[in-house]
């Protein structure tokens, strides 16, 4: 049977739309998610790499975080499969307990203790934490982590974004309306034909 897990950053909740605010708002820069075009924001926009980690730490805490919203239907779907699994989250981020406040706060009806967040700090760190809870599907934006997913047996569904658009052989939605069949299928073993 599949078990899901999901990134929480860019998969659940929309920090594209928090770092364009935290650029505007905090360091006068204008900044658009049709920019972030590559996972490391050096490569891809004309800002130097000490100020990209200042914005982005910046963007990542506390009372910034809370202002992040879900991407929509996002908080549908994973009440409806918290009715049937644990909701399993693994962020890169060092910390668990503001993504844990966030995640209570977004999906209100869902009993807290179905909700299950490890912070590994680093990409890498993900896949031992998967394997101990016995994920076998995990939604996620970064594509190196995705091959790591890959190699160890886990299926990577890419959530698509400017950054990872293209560039892969992993299947991939665009939407929670598309992972939404894609777990379906999951639990009925019937693909759906493309609309």
């Amino acid at each position: 049977m599949a078990l899901w897990g999901f990134d929480v950053d860019s998969v659940v909740g929309d920090l594209s739309a928090v770092l364009e605010r935290v650029a505007w708002e905090e360091f006068g820069v204008r900044v658009s998610r049709d920019q972030f075009t590559e996972f490391h924001l050096e490569k891809c926009l004309p800002l130097g790499r000490d100020f990209i980690m200042r914005w982005i730490a910046r963007a990542l805490e506390p009372e910034w975080t809370l202002e992040m919203k879900p991407y929509p239907k996002a908080v549908e779907v994973l009440r409806d499969l918290a009715m049937s699994q644990p909701l399993y989250f693994v962020t890169a981020r060092p910390e668990p307990h503001t993504v844990r406040r966030w995640l209570l706060h977004n999906l209100h009806g869902v009993e807290a203790e179905v909700i299950i967040v490890r912070a590994v700090g680093e990409f890498q760190g993900k896949v031992p934490v998967l394997k101990e809870w016995g994920v076998t599907h995990f939604v996620e934006d970064r594509l190196e982590t995705c091959e790591i997913l890959a190699a160890d047996g886990i299926e990577p569904i890419v959530f698509e974004q400017p950054w990872n658009s293209g560039r892969h052989k992993f299947r991939k939605v665009k939407s929670w309306d598309e992972l939404k069949e894609v777990i379906e299928e999951t639990k009925t073993g019937r693909r759906r034909w493309p609309r």
